[in-house]
């Protein structure tokens, strides 16, 4: 007789070996062979940390935990076992990933279904090599039981799930270091759901070239209030508030030099007005791999964390002494900054058009739709 199915609340783990796919193509008995070194270090922490086995996934396992507390635990125990097993260079290295939810499951015979553990899955491959990721729900019940550094990420959209989940990924690293380790691939193309400049650009063009227009008008009152003086007549207010009568004044060399500086700034303002732009990426993961392309392979470094946004400065050609002075003056500052904002797979980029436009067509090599 089939036993019937029963509710409860549990701690549900996935694991992963990172590009085991590839591995096996290339070479099995090396593939068997990390297999069975995964087991040997697992199985013990398994026990340890009373985890339940509910199956192997191929390369990956599927384990239940009645205490999220245990679940962590076990997780940590097991990425610093894989850490001290790579460190041998005679052992066949490999890295997992791991995903751990805290929800209500059904369990049915020896396997578990429902929401709980479909969240686990599609949070596993989130995490990054050698990392581990739990939901808002793990986190909060372990935040004052374990200590873990976890870096928050929220509004995550997660393959075939409704709603939205903040997710933290363990070890809390900088964006540097996780480049630093290679996880920004350049061969493979990144996939994105979609991109959009801001709507705002002509308004923000019209605002740079006020600035502009104020001068030239002022230019032209400044002529025709010279071209008075030395004519002998008189000068009024009324000459501050006629840039007509000015530039009819003026003589025909300095208009057209007044011309051409008004169509310079023109282009000038175009190519320094702050836009931006919003990406939104199909994997999660790929908005780290996207910055390892745009920022280090362009030139650019990291200045500053405000919150969720992150600013870059570009330092190329220059010195660090130039680099740390030109980041003291505001407006050059203002200039040369990037400001880069992530909200689960969303990437958004502010800087000034020029830059930002060669971001992009960089971007293209990269990208799919």
């Amino acid at each position: 007789m089939n036993s019937s199915p029963k509710r409860k609340l549990a701690a549900i783990m996935f694991t992963d070996i990172v590009e085991f796919s590839r591995v096996m193509g290339e070479n099995e008995n090396r593939a068997i062979t990390i297999l069975e070194n995964q087991e040997t270090l697992l199985s013990p922490l398994i026990d340890k940390h009373n985890g339940n086995l509910i199956k192997k996934t191929g390369d990956g396992y599927l384990l239940e935990f009645d205490s999220s507390v245990e679940a962590v635990e076990c997780a940590i125990s097991i990425q610093n076992a894989i850490k001290l097993f790579n460190k041998n260079k005679d052992n066949l290295e490999f890295h997992i990933r791991i995903g751990i939810h805290l929800g209500d499951i059904i369990v049915l015979g020896n396997d578990i279904l429902g929401d709980g553990v479909n969240i686990a899955s599609r949070i596993e491959p989130l995490a990054n090599p050698d990392g581990i990721c739990l939901t808002d729900a793990v986190y909060q019940s372990v935040k004052s039981k374990v200590d873990i550094d976890a870096r928050r990420i929220k509004e995550v959209d997660l393959k075939h799930i409704d709603d939205k989940y903040t997710i933290y990924k363990v070890p809390n690293e900088n964006l540097d270091n996780i480049l630093d380790k290679g996880n920004a691939t350049q061969n493979k193309k990144i996939k994105i759901l979609n991109q959009e400049y801001d709507s705002s650009a002509l308004s923000r063009w019209l605002k740079t070239m006020s600035n502009f227009l104020i001068i030239f008008w002022f230019s032209g009152i400044l002529g025709y209030i010279s071209g008075r003086i030395v004519a002998g007549k008189p000068v009024t207010i009324f000459d501050f508030l006629n840039p007509i009568k000015a530039l009819e004044n003026m003589p025909i060399p300095f208009l057209f030099c007044l011309l051409i500086i008004f169509f310079i700034s023109a282009i000038f303002s175009y190519m320094v007005m702050r836009r931006k732009t919003k990406i939104i990426f199909d994997d999660i993961r790929d908005v780290e791999n996207m910055l390892g392309i745009l920022i280090v392979s362009m030139g650019y470094s990291f200045v500053c964390q405000n919150g969720k946004e992150l600013e870059y400065t570009h330092n190329s050609f220059e010195s660090l002494n130039f680099t740390k002075w030109k980041l003291k003056i505001p407006w050059m500052r203002k200039i040369e900054s990037l400001i880069m904002k992530i909200d689960g797979n969303t990437l958004t980029i502010e800087g000034i058009n020029m830059s930002l436009s060669k971001l992009i067509n960089t971007f293209k090599n990269y990208t799919q739709q």
